[in-house]
């Protein structure tokens, strides 16, 4: 497709207009910066709220009025060296690219074809460097795919709009504001604005599903079913050899307290990595969970804050991080503290839900050994814990009394029903 006209947009050699940032070279924060789009102040605040709500960085300078849709897409483009696709792109496509590709793989991928000629199909992607799920694509089209890069919140509006994938309310949000090109603020503008206060202010509101767990959540079970015997933190999978996906998923549905959840994860992650750490998270505060591997029976009590912690911050403008451990004072100090020498290499695992950051796991093979998991497998292990303990409040009060089963919803819960002029934001 290398200098045709794609549905309106010249492409050059496959690349985008403007010049080139090496891959990985430079972060999207760091770029603004040094284009004067962002202060450094705003840059924190940003990885602050993108850190506790999730998804990409650009979402979160979409949602505060930093940048526009347009310069968030180019530069992702010119970082990522491949063609943006604005939304103008993504009206009308024809029902023979869209059934190109099945939408359990678009639900699993969060890919949205576009344009198809020949043997080549124009793929919209929020990662277009994704081999995996390029490859996958591939396979399963039979065409070669171009990747593009869109900003994720278009991407979840075309998937809603064309594979009837609903979106969370807070895509639908950024869609209309940029839609109606209502920002509260021009892009570089110094102090926070409304629309960020008020994001960053709802961080620190109690984690509606935490609260719901009751004591249990912190170690203790004085509400709902007897728990099982806790598991001790060291010699999990032992006796009957290391659970399955399966049987794992199988444990954190039956699960009746968060105890239970916290244990049947370690017992899992013990047949994939030497040292497991669950932490939990409220507000702006994490705590130690439980632990696997640690030197012990018990670990010690750890409460750091969230946004500023050397360690967390490794999760800034990534979905996960594995890698060496950094050489931070910090970092030291804490190992230290858990009795643990340092890894060789750890993964981060943080687990989102309703965008809320509500678990982060912590692996790692020890201080002499590689991490032989691949991280594929391990990603979605800390989404399961958050829904697993979501899953535990919702069955509390099923079981409650009419009181407690009548509080109020939790904040996206509240969200009203989408309506068919709000889908098709």
């Amino acid at each position: 497709m290398a200098g045709e006209t794609v549905r309106g947009v010249v492409t050059i050699d496959g690349r985008s207009a403007g010049p080139h940032i090496p891959s990985g070279s430079m972060k999207l924060g760091e770029y603004f910066i040094q284009q004067g789009l962002l202060t450094q102040a705003q840059l924190e605040a940003a990885l602050k709220a993108q850190l506790i709500f999730g998804g990409h960085l650009g979402t979160v300078l979409l949602e505060f009025g930093h940048v526009d849709e347009h310069t968030l897409g180019k530069t992702l483009a010119r970082i990522f060296g491949v063609d943006y696709a604005p939304p103008h792109l993504f009206v009308d496509i024809p029902k023979t690219v869209i059934d190109s590709i099945p939408k359990r793989l678009v639900e699993k991928l969060h890919v949205v074809p576009f344009d198809k000629r020949d043997r080549t199909l124009a793929v919209a992607m929020i990662d277009p460097k994704d081999l995996r799920a390029i490859d996958e694509l591939s396979f399963a089209t039979g065409h070669k795919i171009h990747p593009w890069i869109a900003p994720e919140a278009r991407i979840f509006q075309v998937m809603e709009r064309y594979y009837d994938l609903p979106r969370r309310h807070r895509y639908i949000s950024v869609c209309q504001t940029l839609d109606a090109a209502a920002a509260d603020a021009a892009p570089g503008s110094a102090g926070p604005t409304a629309r960020e206060r008020a994001v960053l202010d709802s961080a620190y509101a109690p984690p509606p599903y935490i609260a719901a767990l009751g004591p249990d959540a912190t170690g203790s079970d004085s509400a709902g079913p007897p728990p099982a015997p806790p598991l001790s933190v060291t010699g999990l999978g032992e006796e009957s050899g290391p659970p399955t996906e399966a049987s794992f998923s199988d444990d954190l549905c039956r699960g009746e307290s968060a105890t239970a959840i916290a244990d049947a994860t370690l017992q899992f992650l013990a047949g994939k990595l030497t040292r497991s750490i669950l932490f939990l998270v409220r507000g702006d505060t994490v705590t130690l969970w439980k632990a696997h591997g640690l030197a012990g029976a018990k670990p010690p009590s750890l409460l750091m804050p969230l946004t500023s912690e050397p360690l967390f911050a490794l999760l800034h403008e990534r979905d996960h991080y594995r890698g060496p451990l950094p050489s931070d004072a910090r970092i030291v100090q804490m190992m230290a503290t858990l009795g643990m020498a340092p890894a060789k290499e750890i993964v981060l695992l943080p687990g989102y839900l309703d965008d809320r950051l509500l678990v982060i796991v912590y692996g790692d093979s020890g201080p002499a050994s590689s991490i032989a998991a691949e991280v594929g497998d391990l990603r979605p292990i800390a989404t399961k814990i958050a829904c697993a303990l979501h899953l535990v409040a919702l069955k509390r009060r099923i079981r409650s009394g009419p009181e407690t089963a009548a509080v109020a919803p939790a904040q996206n819960d509240a969200a009203p029903p989408q309506t068919p002029s709000a889908k098709a934001a």
